[in-house]
Order: C-alpha cells, then sequence, then structure tokens
C-alpha cells in the first residue's frame, strides 16, 4: 500500500461502479481519471467461467483517461488484457484466429495477440451484446483502489492481484493463442 492520505470508501466505490453499469452504446466520456469494472450481463453467456451474477468480470484502472480503457472501442486485442482472455475463451465458438501483434519479431508479439481477419469485430460484437461497463472517478489512490476493488469483488479475468482459481484455465487458454500467434509468423515451408 501506499502512503495515500485519503483512502477510498470501497463501499461506495463498489456501489458506484454498480450503479453506473452501462451498454457500450451509453457509454459518457468522463472526464477524469479512476477505476472501472466490465460487467457480464447474462453471468451464464461465458461458459466456463465462473462469474458473480451481481460481481464484476475484470476491474482495472487509468491514470490517462477513460477513453483508454474503453475495451469496446479498442482497434485490437493486442493493447487490451480483458479483450485477449475474452477472445482465447470464446476462440472456438467465435471462430477466431490468433496472429502477432506486429511483425513477430519479440515475445511480446505473440503473448500480446490479436484476433485476425474479421475476429476482432466478431469479439468487438460478442462484448457490446454481452457485457456492461461502468466508470467511477477518482482524484488519487487509484492504483490502491484497483488493487483493494480486485481484492474484495475477485473478479475472474483479473489474473493478479488475488488468489483467481480460474487463473490456470485461462492462462491455458491464452497460452493456446500465443502459440497459435508464433505459428502464423513462423514461415511455412512449402514441400
Amino acid at each position: 500500500m501506499s502512503d495515500c492520505d485519503a483512502p477510498h470508501d470501497l463501499r461506495t466505490i463498489k456501489d458506484a461502479l454498480r450503479e453506473n453499469r452501462c451498454h457500450a452504446a451509453d457509454i459518457q466520456p468522463t472526464a477524469g481519471v479512476g477505476v472501472y469494472a466490465l460487467y457480464l450481463s447474462d453471468p451464464h453467456a461465458l461458459g466456463g467461467i465462473e462469474v458473480d451474477s451481481s460481481g464484476p468480470l475484470y476491474v482495472g484502472m487509468t491514470e490517462d483517461s477513460q477513453e483508454e480503457r474503453n475495451h469496446f472501442g479498442h482497434r485490437d486485442s493486442s493493447f487490451s488484457s480483458p479483450r485477449r482472455s475474452l477472445g482465447a475463451i470464446l476462440k472456438k465458438e467465435r471462430g477466431l484466429t490468433a496472429i502477432p501483434r506486429g511483425s513477430g519479431k519479440s515475445a511480446k508479439d505473440m503473448t500480446c495477440f490479436r484476433f485476425a481477419g474479421d475476429g476482432e469485430q466478431r469479439l468487438t460484437d460478442w462484448m457490446v451484446e454481452h457485457l456492461e461497463y461502468s466508470f467511477v472517478v477518482l482524484k488519487d489512490c487509484i492504483g490502491d483502489a484497483e488493487r483493494a476493488l480486485i481484492e474484495c469483488l475477485r473478479p475472474p479475468l483479473n489474473l493478479d492481484k488475488w488468489k483467481n482459481p480460474q487463473r490456470a484455465a485461462i492462462k491455458q487458454l491464452r497460452r493456446t493463442c500465443a502459440d497459435e500467434a508464433r505459428r502464423a509468423a513462423t514461415p511455412q515451408e512449402h514441400p
């Protein structure tokens, strides 16, 4: 924990996140920095992942702007951990093919994969249909608030900052995508 002068009231933040939930089309640009959460509108929409029906699927923070963490609007999954996790989970169902984020020359190009063709749009379409978004502006101690929210709310797509029992399964799905991206980057020899 850092030396924050004004620790946040987690109950107030949790309530605000829950009350401010909206669909992607209703996200209003908000000035300021803070914490955000992604929620499943139907807790059964993401097969194989246990989700508390009232809890978030993912909690994050931004010290830049809300737009930086609007995962519905990201060009692709390569800079969005929740998008990569969702894509890895939905890979078979949505027919997604992982490719490197860049030229394939670095390890990050593989682990920060994206999806080929219209795969990113199919993932976004699924997210728009099944996810809700919430954002709460905070003035300070944003990292501490995020960490406390993750520890308290235990969102299944957060793969660190709490002892997530689903972490290994999600990481394995992401490794499968990274391996597929690695194969896509390797020139195939033709007989």
